[in-house]
């Protein structure tokens, strides 16, 4: 009889746990993503909350956010020769100094990525791209990142250094697509880039807004808090 009993409990027990990871299953949303791999051009760029277009100075066709079917996205941010070439004579003519350059990873580096230092580049890039990031072009081994991990460890700060024609930034990350509902302007629809934690209702860095222009096509706004910038991309075609 006590067996009995021991295997009836066993038995509902089992029964009980399948029952509920079946609801847990079943009551996980589905999360939604792009229906095609989808590229959206940069056609508006502004820094720093300068009301002003800068996407002149990105390589048009280079600068883009892809939005893939399977939930994943690509950023690529390519400045063009003559931004490069301004950069580099700013860098001939600004001196920037170790102090000035500790005070900015203080202020802003190293809040955002925890363990940044500028005492040791290669481990500070590294964090980069452990969200997903790079600066692409400036990697090990190229002579113009020689030149800026010899002057940032060195504490000359950045001076005979040169940013190389091939530099852009790169973000490899996933999205998911989010309807919201302000009560300032009603339903909307959200793109989250980048990983977030739901149980906590903690956001990505990346929150961008998907629409349709007035000329039908669909357009994805980004807005960055942090360097109060904004990027408008437009869909390709």
């Amino acid at each position: 009889m006590k067996k009995s009993l021991r295997l009836a409990a066993i038995i509902t027990l089992i029964a009980v746990l399948f029952i509920s990871a079946a609801s847990l299953y079943g009551c996980t949303p589905k999360k939604e993503f792009m229906e095609q791999d989808t590229y959206f051009f940069i056609t508006d760029f502004s820094l720093l909350g300068y009301d002003m277009n800068l996407a002149g100075l990105l390589e048009k066709g280079e600068s883009y956010v892809l939005l893939r079917s399977d939930g994943t996205c690509h950023i690529s941010i390519k400045p063009n020769k003559g931004l490069i070439a301004l950069g580099n004579e700013l860098l001939r003519q600004i001196d920037i100094d170790d102090e000035y350059l500790r005070s900015f990873s203080f202020q802003y580096l190293e809040v955002m990525f925890p363990g940044f230092t500028i005492d040791d580049v290669s481990y500070s890039l590294s964090l980069l791209q452990s969200v997903g990031a790079k600066l692409a072009g400036l990697e090990e081994g190229i002579p113009e990142y020689e030149q800026f991990k010899n002057a940032l460890e060195s504490g000359n700060g950045l001076n005979n250094v040169s940013l190389p024609k091939t530099l852009a930034i790169e973000v490899d990350t996933v999205y998911e697509i989010k309807h919201l509902r302000s009560q300032y302007s009603g339903d909307y629809t959200a793109v989250y880039i980048g990983r977030y934690d739901e149980t906590y209702s903690k956001e990505p860095y990346i929150i961008c807004t998907l629409y349709e222009n007035e000329d039908g096509k669909t357009c994805l706004k980004a807005r960055f808090e942090i360097l109060k910038a904004s990027i408008n991309t437009v869909i390709a075609g």
